[in-house]
């Protein structure tokens, strides 16, 4: 035979556990929230620094670039063709 026990609290008491446990939830997410806002910002600066290296790559590309033109031109020159 099983019984039944009913326990009975007040609404004030009830206000007060459901309300603490309402804030227990929304600090977990907001904590969570901040950890993943964190985990954002570490990656968007990794891929920040990713974009600076290939700029400074390209910078360096288009340098070696612009002096084979330049002696290309004059070597035309020079030539005269």
């Amino acid at each position: 035979m099983s019984h039944l026990v009913w326990f009975f609290i007040s609404p004030s008491e009830f206000v007060a556990a459901a309300s603490a446990s309402h804030i227990a939830q929304v600090a977990a997410a907001n904590a969570a929230l901040q950890d993943g806002s964190s985990e954002i910002r570490a990656y968007a600066s990794e891929m920040s620094e990713g974009f600076a290296e290939i700029n400074a790559e390209l910078g360096a590309i288009a340098d070696e670039y612009d002096l084979q033109m330049t002696d290309a031109l004059d070597a035309q020159q020079v030539t005269g063709s």
